[in-house]
């Protein structure tokens, strides 16, 4: 993968239960617990980061504001969201 891939930039991302450190510049937490996901009724299908304020998390996800543009890692499920309201 890495001669395929070596040219791009790809950081800041969290990588679920990955391997090693590859690619550099990322997060390796073990599981959807350590990344600090939201719990909703069935368990972590919210994929949304824990803040502060949140009632109903442990802790904020220490990959809140971690992301390269200084907002939350991966997608943005609200703006996502409204993109696509409508659509279907």
């Amino acid at each position: 993968m890495k001669e395929c891939a070596d040219s791009i930039t790809f950081t800041n991302n969290a990588i679920i239960n990955g391997f090693g450190a590859w690619p550099p510049g990322n997060f390796f937490p073990k599981d959807e617990e350590a990344v600090g996901f939201a719990k909703g009724n069935s368990g972590f299908d919210e994929f949304r980061l824990c803040r502060a304020k949140d009632s109903g998390c442990r802790r904020p996800s220490k990959y809140a504001a971690a992301g390269t543009d200084q907002k939350d890692i991966g997608a943005d499920i609200d703006l996502l969201n409204a993109a696509t309201k409508g659509v279907i």
